[in-house]
């Protein structure tokens, strides 16, 4: 469960990144340990993309959802060719949740936005598209809970909006 002592599962922030680093998408929950503070989530992000980046020359990492601690914090991601996607929640969050929220985003963004290959959504693409990321994080998370993981029901709450 989260930091709060409630039963309501918490992400602390939604983040895409680029696959050379930039920030793509961004959303971080004021309640959280990351809060405001632009800096200090510029060096969390810069963070994320050392330690979850495949190095060249080491063995690559699939393309697909893994798990982590960094900086404290349970990260849960996808990296694809063109996109990493990171949920982020306390240290003491429920990872299972998180990889659902992950899974369920990934899934509703590939639907919704058009890819030009197999590689996944490219820069361009996403930013072109960046409506519908911020229209699915709102229908899935409320101020840090998460409200809504049914893949099935997010492409018709987000289309409602477009």
């Amino acid at each position: 469960m989260g930091d709060k002592g409630d039963c309501m599962h918490r992400v602390d922030a939604i983040i895409a990144l680029s696959n050379d680093g930039d920030r793509l998408f961004a959303q971080y929950y004021p309640d959280t340990k990351l809060g405001q503070d632009l800096s200090r989530q510029q060096a969390f992000e810069k963070t994320l993309y050392e330690k979850t980046h495949p190095k060249k020359g080491v063995e690559q990492q699939p393309e697909g959802g893994n798990i982590a601690i960094i900086a404290s914090q349970c990260v849960v991601y996808w990296l694809d060719a063109n996109t990493y996607y990171y949920v982020i929640g306390g240290v003491h969050e429920n990872e299972v949740i998180l990889s659902e929220v992950l899974q369920c985003l990934v899934s509703r963004l590939t639907d919704l936005m058009p890819s030009s290959s197999y590689d996944g959504i490219d820069k361009r693409v996403f930013l072109t598209n960046f409506d519908k990321m911020c229209l699915l994080v709102d229908d899935m998370i409320d101020d840090g809970i998460i409200m809504n993981t049914t893949p099935q029901e997010l492409p018709i709450l987000a289309r409602q909006h477009l």
